[in-house]
């Protein structure tokens, strides 16, 4: 009986993780794709960059999750790839906030004329956030 519930338990917990990086990349896709415009509409940025924050929480907790199940049924291998995907999504997050960083720093030296000043934009006040080092669950 417990194995049923703990064999359900673990597909409930990959099919959340499935999901929620699912829902990562697409907004991350989103943010990198509103970069790639040649009007950089800051609004809409600062939106999706709201959204891929929160993908990244979901993601992020459901990876813990599914870390932690593996490490307390002694499953050591998987627990290793899933902190290693924390650590490659970590670096994805990274890697599209100082994109999001670049550009509106470019675009706030060629352009003077902007409807919200680019100093004031919530995505360059505090660059999102950074995630905490060492987000590994083993």
């Amino acid at each position: 009986m417990d194995e049923d519930k703990d064999e359900k338990t673990l597909i409930h917990l990959k099919l959340d993780k499935s999901k929620s990086k699912t829902r990562f990349t697409k907004t991350k896709n989103n943010l990198l794709a509103l970069l790639n415009n040649e009007l950089i509409n800051k609004p809409a940025i600062e939106e999706t960059g709201v959204k891929l924050d929160n993908a990244l929480d979901h993601v992020m907790e459901s990876l813990e999750r599914l870390c932690v199940h593996f490490t307390e049924h002694g499953d050591i291998d998987s627990a290793n790839k899933t902190s290693q995907e924390i650590d490659k999504i970590n670096t994805e997050y990274s890697e599209s906030t100082q994109r999001v960083y670049d550009v509106l720093q470019t675009q706030k030296s060629t352009s003077s004329l902007s409807s919200i000043p680019p100093a004031e934009t919530t995505i360059e006040k505090d660059m999102w956030r950074q995630m905490k080092s060492g987000d590994s669950c083993i």
